[in-house]
């Protein structure tokens, strides 16, 4: 999907994805305020890259061995 701009946006299935994590991640993720929420498109949310870096750092740090709760002080 492209948004405004010619920029890449994605469903959060979509997103999950890309980032090769379940889509309850990307949940649990929002819910603990490790990602921020997308933008409401009507009734759906939509995410960008910067949601996908930010899902593709979150798994470097936990590859490292760091816990969510470090990451989240980052």
């Amino acid at each position: 999907m492209t948004g405004v701009g010619g920029a890449s946006v994605w469903r959060i299935d979509e997103l999950a994805r890309r980032a090769g994590v379940p889509v309850g991640t990307v949940r649990l993720y929002q819910r603990d305020g490790l990602l921020p929420p997308g933008r409401r498109v009507g009734k759906s949310m939509t995410y960008g890259a910067s949601h996908l870096d930010r899902l593709l750092r979150i798994q470097q740090l936990k590859a490292a061995n760091f816990t969510l709760t470090a990451i989240r002080r980052m």
